[in-house]
């Protein structure tokens, strides 16, 4: 194969993989390792499993889970062995804390707030593996359109803005 043949092959295999690295799939609740199950099950015993994506998360394979419980969507990241990584829970503006609240109020200063979510991040994929977080860690994410464009900000539980 010529040089110029030999780039090409290597640019359209880049892209691939990189294509490949940010797509999901679809699972069958019936194909979800039982440990998966088993830990949404425990941590969420009042909620139903609406979906199960598996994707590749930084050189790891993860489920992407959306639950249901009450009139709350809880999207739940969580590892093949049942350990959850990362939970963001949708939310109304009156149910975060008042300093998350106004924080969100004073960036979004008149537009229209179309998204709360409380993130939960209890672990980290480093290097192709899961590590807990010795404590998990917690903020808001807020997004709102300013002139037409949406605007996503991060908010610290005591009101800071991240």
């Amino acid at each position: 194969m010529s040089r110029p043949h030999l780039k090409t092959a290597g640019c359209v295999t880049v892209t691939c993989l990189l294509l490949a690295a940010g797509c999901s799939q679809t699972v069958e609740l019936s194909n979800v390792s039982p440990a998966a199950k088993t830990a949404l099950k425990t941590a969420y015993p009042e909620a139903s499993i609406t979906e199960v994506e598996s994707e590749f998360a930084w050189g790891t394979k993860v489920y992407e889970a959306e639950l249901k419980q009450g009139d709350r969507q809880i999207d739940v990241k969580l590892s093949f062995d049942g350990e959850i990584i990362e939970v963001e829970t949708k939310m109304s503006m009156s149910d975060v804390p008042k300093a998350v609240a106004e924080a969100i109020t004073e960036a979004a200063k008149g537009a229209e707030v179309t998204g709360v979510e409380k993130v939960e991040l209890m672990g980290k994929i480093q290097f192709g593996k899961i590590v807990k977080l010795d404590e998990p860690k917690v903020y808001y994410e807020a997004e709102y359109r300013k002139w037409g464009i949406p605007v996503q900000i991060k908010v610290a539980p005591d009101g800071s803005r991240m």
